[in-house]
């Protein structure tokens, strides 16, 4: 897989098991890659599909923590 690719074509093949989250992060944008390795060195996590799973799982939270603050 080369370049960066749509979050819904990304999610497809997530879900049918085409690639894994670390190829799910890779391949988002520069700059979710960029957050991830920030992510996993401020943890002191490698960067392997088990951070990238944890990263995903984050990344969701933090945006539904916004979403909620946003509508308090």
């Amino acid at each position: 897989m080369e370049g960066y690719h749509s979050e819904e074509s990304l999610q497809e093949m997530l879900h049918n098991g085409e690639i894994d989250h670390l190829q799910y992060v890779c391949h988002y944008s520069e700059e979710r890659k960029m957050a991830f390795i920030s992510f996993c060195g401020e943890r002191g996590l490698s960067a392997d599909d088990k951070a990238a799973q944890q990263f995903v799982e984050y990344q969701l939270n933090q945006e539904v923590k916004a979403h909620s603050e946003y509508l308090d």
